[in-house]
Order: C-alpha cells, then structure tokens, then sequence
C-alpha cells in the first residue's frame, strides 16, 4: 500500500513572522544607539502613547548624552555661569560651577598670574588664590597698594556670584615685628587679612556671614625664602 507524503510547512507561515519582528527589532535598537535627547522625547512620546496610553512629552527624561552643540570661543564673561539663588547638590554640577569660576578668575587676574606670581588654583575642593605680600601691601604695613585695589576689584565680581564662605588668611615671615601698631607677628598677619576683607566688603554686596578672617603669622611657611612667605591667601569654599 502506498503511503502519502504530505507536504505540511504551515510553520513557515510562524517563522517568518518571527523573523521580521526580529529584523524590526534590530532596526530599533541600532536607531537608538545613538540618540540625543531631543530626538528621544520626540520618539519617546508616540510610542509611549501607543503602548501605554496618554503620556506628556514632559514626563520622559533621558539622562544620555546629548549631541555637542558648536561652541564658538569667546572671552569668558560672569553671565555664562547661568548660576541660580540654590546651590546644586551633585557633586558633577557643583565641580563644574567651580571650574567655572576658576577660569574666570584666571582670565581677570592673567596679569598678576604672569608678572606678579600669583596663584589661582583649586586645592582641597576650595578656589584658592595666593598673593605675595610685597605684592599686595606697603613695607611693614596692612595698607593696600593702589595697584591691588585694582585687582580686587576684578576679583569682587566673581565673588559675588559665586557661592559658599570666603576665608582670609594673613601670613607673614619668621623675621620678628615689634612696633606700636602690630607689636607681634600675629597681629600683623591678621591686620593684613583684615584689611582684604574690609575692602571687598566696602566694595561689594558679599554677605558679611559669608567672609572670614585668620592671621597665622609665621606658623605655615611655605618657602625658605621669606618674600614667599610674606602672603595673603583666599580661599571661596
């Protein structure tokens, strides 16, 4: 008796249904890959709607990266630091504030930072500036040269948008001072720091909550050669 070969491939019909969702698949998951996040909320809301119902373009974030936008150089101006009355809480945004403001810094005092040694830097997670005393004050005195008036004030409009504590700090040599005026070290260095701060103040709208003043006379030298240790240092918080 003959047997029938029947010829059943009905699960083909299956197989290429699974191979085009497949393919669909892949197409998705490659336009995605690169993705800014401009296009994925505009993406993101359509298909949300069709698979989930009515959801707001608002609603969707995406924490990606985004695509870098031209950048023409410019000279760095105060209005770019876009910084708002609450502080950011992530670590990311609050180095990137300081980054900010450091180079603004550098590009207002690039003068004294060439020919006068003075330091902008960060240290210790604070803005630091260093000022070599001969730089900042009269001989064997607490009184401002006009020159670094000038400079302060380049200073002042930084510091006023910036955020966080001011701390002065006065530094002088291990070469012993004994006069009616500053009969210590410890007086002078303090007098010194103090005479910064009352000039910013009397300058600007800084919060007098936020400044601070120390005299470490010659606790923290820094150099074997004492004109190095004659300083005056700043340091935003």
């Amino acid at each position: 008796m003959e047997v029938k070969q029947t010829n059943d491939e009905k699960w083909l019909v299956t197989f290429a249904d699974l191979m085009s969702l497949l393919f669909a698949l892949f197409v998705l998951i490659n336009s995605f890959s690169e993705v800014d996040a401009d296009s994925f909320k505009k993406n993101a809301g359509p298909m949300s709607q069709a698979f989930n119902g009515s959801v707001k373009e608002s609603d969707i974030t995406y924490t990606g990266k985004k695509k870098k936008p031209k950048v023409v150089e410019k000279e760095i101006e105060l209005t770019k630091l876009n910084i708002k009355n609450k502080a950011p809480t992530d670590p990311y945004l609050l180095l990137v504030e300081q980054t900010k403001l450091l180079k603004i810094l550098k590009v207002k005092l690039k003068s004294e930072i060439k020919t006068k040694k003075w330091i902008v830097a960060v240290r210790d997670g604070s803005i630091f500036i260093s000022m070599p005393g001969d730089t900042v004050f009269l001989s064997g005195s607490a009184q401002l040269t006009n020159a670094v008036k000038k400079s302060l004030d380049r200073m002042i409009l930084v510091f006023s948008q910036a955020r966080g504590s001011i701390e002065i700090i006065g530094h002088t040599d291990d070469v012993p001072i004994a006069t009616s005026r500053f009969p210590s070290n410890w007086v002078l260095s303090s007098a010194r720091a103090s005479s910064v701060a009352t000039y910013l103040l009397s300058k600007s709208r800084i919060k007098k909550s936020r400044m601070s003043v120390v005299g470490r006379a010659d606790t923290q030298p820094v150099s074997k050669n004492k004109e190095e240790n004659r300083r005056i240092e700043i340091k935003v918080m």
